[in-house]
């Protein structure tokens, strides 16, 4: 995958998917790229296997990938959906504070094979508070999570090339090609 995102839900929306009192309002992106400023949306403490504090759940509407065709994988039937991710707070050189964040990546399920070798790792909802829990503090406790997900999970929409532009974030991002 190309490590670029979609992220058009409401906050309300994404409260009711994840069973949170509250989400903070955001700008929905079409097109978010790796080195594009982000709202990290760690659970309360933060932050690799195995240290739990650093396990997030980056939430996604979509994600991307192509060799020379675009297209966006999303979930079935489902608005939005968890990416494991890892956060990372630190300080830079001149002492100011950087927080960073990764998501990790397994082998390609059936459905993004033909387009890449390497999906993001998606978190069943079922499985959202197991990925999170401090408790767990063995990586074996999880592996099972860092699998490909199901093929029947997610479709594949061939999409504008518009999209190969990062700077480019409209709607016409997720629309499908006719």
């Amino acid at each position: 995958m190309c490590g670029r995102f979609t992220l058009i839900s409401s906050s309300e929306a994404l409260a009711e998917d994840f069973d949170l009192a509250e989400v903070a309002d955001f700008e929905p992106g079409f097109n978010i790229a790796p080195t594009q400023d982000i709202d990290l949306s760690p659970r309360d403490g933060q932050t690799t296997l195995p240290d739990p504090d650093q396990r997030l759940l980056r939430v996604a509407g979509a994600e991307r990938g192509w060799p020379e065709q675009p297209y966006l994988f999303r979930m079935k039937g489902r608005p939005v959906f968890a990416l494991a991710g890892l956060h990372e707070c630190w300080r830079g050189d001149g002492g100011e504070i950087i927080e960073s964040a990764a998501i990790l990546t397994t082998e390609a399920n059936a459905t993004l094979k033909p387009v890449h070798a390497r999906m993001p790792v998606v978190i069943g909802r079922d499985d959202y508070a197991r990925w999170l829990d401090p408790d767990i503090q063995k990586a074996a406790e999880v592996a099972d999570l860092m699998q490909p997900c199901p093929d029947d999970w997610l479709e594949a929409i061939p999409v504008s090339t518009k999209v190969n532009n990062p700077r480019f974030d409209e709607p016409a991002c997720i629309e499908p090609l006719a």
